[in-house]
C-alpha cells in the first residue's frame, strides 16, 4: 500500500523545490545565463506541486518560506555591489513575488477583494503621478524603474496582507531579517580581512565589471570591500532593531539568547564600519523608540521593573561593539591601500565628524545638491524632470557621476513636482495615521510589541528618508512593505479575535 504524503510533508517537498531553485538562479546566473533555466523549471515544479495544497496551514508554511527567500535576496541585493548578482536578484524577486501571488491566491479563496487593500487609493495616486513624470522625462527608462520597484513593493505587501493573520509570520519576519543581516556583517568582515571573496567571484566577471568593481573598492567607504555603505548600512541598522526584539522578547533559550547577543555585537560594528551616520543614528532612535512603545505604553516599564535591566545589557553590548570597531577592524583600515582616504575619520568620533568629502557624493557638498533640486523644481513645478532622472542634472550641473538628492522630499520635488510630492504626502499619512492607530490599539502583549518593532523599522526609513534615498531602492522599498505588512495583519488579527 503506497503511502500518502501529508500536506505538511508536500509543503517541505516545495521548499525544498524553492531553496534549490534559489540557490541554482544565485549561483550559475552569473556565470552563465543559459544556465538559469535550470533554476526556473525547480520553480515551476514547486508551483506545480504547489497546486495540490488544500491545507491552510501548509501554504501558509510555504509562504513564510517564499518570504524568508524574498529577504535573504534582499539582504544579497543590499550586502555586495556586483552588477552581475543586482539582475539575478531582480529576477529572483520577480519569481518569488509571483509565488507569493500564487500562494495569496489560494489562501484567499476569492474571499479578498481589491477594495479591502490597505492604502490602495493613495497607491494608486502616488504611482500615477510617477507615470505623469515621464511627461518631463529625458530618461523615461528611468521613470519605469521607479514605478516597478513601487509596484512590486506594494504587490507583495498586498499578497502578505491578503494571505496571513495571527502572529507568526512577523515574528518569522524578525528572525529572517537578523539572521541575514549578520550573514551580511560577516560577509563585510570577511572582505575588509581576507581577499577570499574577491577572488572566488573575479573570474566570473566581464572586463567591464572587474574595472568598475576596482574602482568601487578604492573609493568606497566600507573601505576594502564591494559594498555599498547606504544600503548595506541601513539593512543592517534594520536587522539590529529585530535582534532587541529576538533578545528580550521573543521565545528563545538561553543559548540562543547568547547567540543573538553575539549576532548583535557583530551587527553593530559592521555598521560602524560602513561609516553611514544617518544608519547609524537611526538605529539608536528606533531602538529608544521600540523601548518607549513597548516599555512605557500603559507603564509596563513600572509593572516589569527587572526589564528596564535589558537596558544594562543594551548598553554592554553597545560598548563591546564600539570596542571591536575601534581596536579591532580600526587598525585593519589602516592597513589597506586606500586609507589615506579615511585618515582620522576612520574612529568612531571620526565617523561622525568626517566631511562630505568621505560621503558617496564625494566632490559634491549637500547643499549644493539640495539648492540643485529646488532649481529643478521652480524650473518643472508640475510634474518634475522625470522620476530617477535627478542624477543626470546633478552629472550636467557638476561633471560629475551622478548622485541623489539624499532627501527623499526634496527629490520627489525635483523628480515629479507638485503633482508627485502631494501624492507622496497623502500615502505617508495614511501610512502613519494607519499604524498611529494600530500602535494605541487594544492589542495583546505580544502583538504590541510586534507592531512596536515593525513601527520602529518603519520610523527609521522615514528618519534616513531625511538624509538619503532608501525608497528610491527597489531592496529597500520591499523591505519598507514587508515590514508594513506586518503592522497591518497584526491589526487584522485583533480585529478578528475582538
Amino acid at each position: 500500500m503506497t503511502a500518502q504524503i501529508t500536506p505538511q510533508g508536500r509543503a517541505t517537498i516545495i521548499n525544498l523545490l524553492l531553496s534549490a531553485g534559489f540557490l541554482v538562479v544565485l549561483l550559475l546566473a552569473p556565470i552563465q545565463r543559459e544556465l538559469t533555466i535550470y533554476g526556473l523549471l525547480l520553480f515551476a515544479s514547486a508551483a506545480a506541486l504547489n497546486f495540490t495544497l488544500t491545507d491552510t496551514s501548509a501554504m501558509r508554511r510555504v509562504g513564510t518560506w517564499v518570504l524568508g527567500l524574498i529577504v535573504a535576496d534582499l539582504a544579497l541585493y543590499s550586502s555586495v555591489e556586483l552588477l552581475p548578482y543586482l539582475d539575478t536578484s531582480l529576477l529572483l524577486l520577480l519569481v518569488l513575488a509571483g509565488f507569493l501571488a500564487l500562494c495569496a491566491a489560494k489562501n484567499s479563496a476569492g474571499k479578498f477583494s481589491l477594495k479591502q487593500l490597505p492604502f490602495l487609493t493613495p497607491m494608486v495616486i502616488f504611482l500615477l503621478s510617477v507615470a505623469l513624470s515621464a511627461l518631463g522625462a529625458a530618461h523615461v527608462k528611468d521613470v519605469m524603474y521607479f514605478f516597478g520597484l513601487n509596484l512590486i513593493g506594494y504587490f507583495i505587501f498586498s499578497c502578505l496582507v491578503i494571505s496571513y493573520r495571527g502572529r507568526e509570520l512577523p515574528k518569522n519576519l524578525m528572525i529572517f531579517v537578523f539572521t541575514t543581516g549578520v550573514a551580511s556583517a560577516l560577509l563585510a568582515i570577511w572582505q575588509l580581512y581576507s581577499p577570499g571573496f574577491k577572488q572566488i567571484v573575479f573570474p566570473f566577471l566581464a572586463e567591464r565589471d572587474r574595472s568598475i568593481l576596482l574602482l568601487w573598492q578604492e573609493v568606497s567607504r566600507v573601505v576594502g570591500t564591494w559594498q555599498h555603505p547606504s544600503y548595506l548600512g541601513l539593512f543592517l541598522a534594520v536587522a539590529s532593531i529585530c535582534g532587541v526584539y529576538l533578545l528580550f522578547w521573543a521565545e528563545l533559550s538561553a543559548i540562543k539568547r547568547a547567540c543573538v547577543a553575539f549576532g548583535l555585537i557583530i551587527t553593530s560594528a559592521a555598521l560602524l564600519l560602513t561609516n553611514t551616520r544617518s544608519s547609524v543614528i537611526g538605529a539608536w532612535l528606533g531602538i529608544l523608540l521600540l523601548y518607549v512603545l513597548v516599555l512605557v505604553r500603559r507603564y509596563e516599564f513600572v509593572k516589569r521593573l527587572p526589564r528596564s535591566l535589558s537596558l544594562v545589557t543594551l548598553g554592554v553590548i553597545a560598548a563591546c561593539a564600539m570596542l571591536l570597531y575601534q581596536f579591532v577592524f580600526v587598525s585593519e583600515i589602516y592597513r589597506k591601500p586606500q586609507a589615506w582616504r579615511v585618515d582620522a575619520s576612520a574612529t568612531i568620533w571620526g565617523r561622525f565628524l568626517r566631511s562630505d568629502m568621505m560621503s558617496t557624493e564625494s566632490l559634491v557638498q549637500r547643499s549644493q545638491l539640495y539648492q540643485l533640486a529646488q532649481e529643478e523644481f521652480f524650473a518643472h513645478p508640475i510634474v518634475g524632470i522625470g522620476a530617477k532622472n535627478f542624477s543626470y542634472a546633478v552629472t550636467a550641473r557638476f561633471t560629475v557621476p551622478g548622485t541623489d538628492a539624499h532627501n527623499l522630499i526634496l527629490q520627489t520635488a525635483a523628480e515629479c513636482g507638485i503633482v508627485g510630492l502631494a501624492a507622496l504626502i497623502f500615502l505617508f499619512s495614511s501610512i502613519v495615521v494607519r499604524v498611529r492607530k494600530t500602535i494605541w490599539g487594544d492589542l495583546d502583549l505580544t502583538s504590541r510589541r510586534l507592531v512596536a518593532t515593525s513601527s520602529a523599522v518603519l520610523v527609521l526609513f522615514l528618519f534616513d528618508s531625511f538624509f538619503n534615498n532608501p525608497l528610491y531602492s527597489l531592496r529597500l522599498t520591499v523591505l519598507f512593505w514587508v515590514f508594513l505588512s506586518c503592522v497591518i495583519i497584526l491589526q487584522q488579527n485583533n480585529r478578528a479575535q475582538a
